[in-house]
């Protein structure tokens, strides 16, 4: 009897704690996990390099934080170790849009300043009989 009795208060008391959190919970953990969270939190800087091709790829800087939310951390490509300048390679799709998979975002870590570098975008565009594949991956000013 007392033990369903503590059962149930301890129920209502977290039901209660859980009502009145304006975040939701998150468990970043997970060093991917983690390393998008601070890239969420932070102001992002982008380089020319990032402009001309976001401008040419008529991509929307405002779907940046879903680019990173919807992306996954390369680790294997990201020189993070002995670099004072950490390189992070970030993997994803957009389904809202036609970026594909094999699409990465290149940030720069410097001190506490984040920096999009560069974008290497596969875009799934309908092909002209007169365009190739290159010609839509490739933006022959943003070098």
């Amino acid at each position: 009897m007392f033990f369903c009795l503590g059962i149930f208060l301890g129920i209502i008391l977290i039901v209660f704690s859980f009502q009145k959190r304006k975040d939701s919970i998150s468990f970043n953990y997970f060093p991917n996990n983690r390393v998008k969270n601070y890239f969420l939190q932070s102001n992002i800087f982008f380089s020319e390099k990032a402009m001309c091709k976001i401008e040419c790829f008529n991509l929307d800087t405002a779907f940046l934080d879903e680019y990173i939310m919807s992306s996954h951390v390369n680790f294997k490509k990201s020189k993070i170790r002995g670099h004072n300048d950490k390189q992070y390679f970030l993997s994803f799709s957009f389904p809202k849009s036609n970026v594909h998979e094999m699409s990465h975002l290149k940030f720069k870590k410097h001190n506490d300043s984040i920096t999009l570098v560069d974008l290497f975008i596969n875009l799934s565009l309908p092909l002209s009989p007169s365009s190739t594949a290159l010609d839509h991956l490739h933006c022959e000013h943003c070098h």
